[in-house]
């Protein structure tokens, strides 16, 4: 049996109708290529508590793309610091 009208596999397919695609993807973009930027300069300049810091920036991204292994590598690298 199909039901009728729209349907969404999950609350967030549902957020995402009333979002823009290309807004979210540019701000994304923006966020992810100014990160790397902040990390080649601290790496260059060898400022050691600058990258700590640029650590802390990527902390949310590891967590949402589920890459644990490297958030708990963060984390520990934060708290040994």
């Amino acid at each position: 049996m199909i039901t009728a009208g729209v349907w969404f596999c999950c609350e967030a397919c549902k957020e995402m109708e009333n979002s823009d695609g290309k807004l979210e993807y540019c701000k994304s973009a923006l966020y992810h290529g100014l990160l790397q930027l902040t990390f080649e300069r601290s790496v260059r300049e060898g400022n050691g508590h600058s990258m700590m810091e640029d650590w802390r920036f990527v902390i949310p991204s590891l967590f949402a793309n589920h890459h644990w292994r490297y958030l708990k590598l963060a984390f520990r690298m934060l708290i040994c610091k």
